[in-house]
Parts: C-alpha cells; structure tokens; sequence
C-alpha cells in the first residue's frame, strides 16, 4: 500500500472588486435643443397652421400650457384668459384684451405659453 499524498493547500481567496459611484443628478429646466420652446416650457405641443385656416387651441384646462410652432404668422389672440393667469409669445407677456403683437421669431417659431389657474376654457388663436 502507498503513502498518502501530500495535502496541498487551498487557494487564495479573491477579493472584491471596487464599487461602482452613481452618476450625476440630472438638472430641472426646460428642454434642451433649438425648438422654439426650449428652456421656456415642456413639454411642447407642436402645432402646424394650416394654409387657409387659423389654428385654434383646444381648451387649455386649468394646468400650465405650452404649444410650438415653426409656422409663419401673422398674428393670434386668446381669449379667456385672465389674472392670475398669465399668457405669453416667445417668453414676452401678452395682454388677451385684443389682437396679439407677435414679437420675433425665436429658434424659427413661436412659443405660446399660459400659466396655470383660470378658466378650463381659455384657449388662443393664431393666424
């Protein structure tokens, strides 16, 4: 009969690998790119004016608003929209006591944005 082997010895036990850091939080804003909405309002309902016909909003409800467009205007108004509500074109405070004075284009559009409160039934126009 033979001798026994030599008992070998256990491994080294491995350790752990480092752990993983989480990433950086996100920043609040508005969205990023170059629509005409950006760092104004999100998210934006993109609307298109139609060749021979205005473009009237659906009612607004009583939550904030923010609609886009690319179209060429002419002008625009709304109506039911009154303090504490606010309305504003491209960012500029708009009065809703008449037509609306469009100012310039920005990002190649416009930006229509009404503040939260109000009537649900506000709505605005464009043309």
């Amino acid at each position: 009969m033979g001798i026994g082997g030599v008992m070998g010895a256990g491994g080294t036990v491995g350790t752990g690998g480092v752990a993983g850091m989480g990433g950086a939080p996100g920043g609040a804003g508005g969205t990023g790119g170059q629509e005409p909405c950006a760092g104004l309002c999100a998210p934006a309902i993109v609307f298109t004016l139609a060749p021979t016909s205005p473009y009237v909003s659906p009612q607004l409800g009583l939550q904030a608003a923010c609609y886009e467009t690319t179209s060429f205007l002419d002008g625009g108004g709304c109506s039911n929209i009154a303090p504490p509500r606010t309305f504003s074109v491209n960012g500029t405070p708009e009065s809703c006591d008449g037509s609306l004075v469009l100012p310039a284009r920005r990002n190649g559009g416009y930006c229509f944005q009404a503040s939260a409160g109000g009537v649900a039934y506000a709505v605005f126009f464009a043309f």
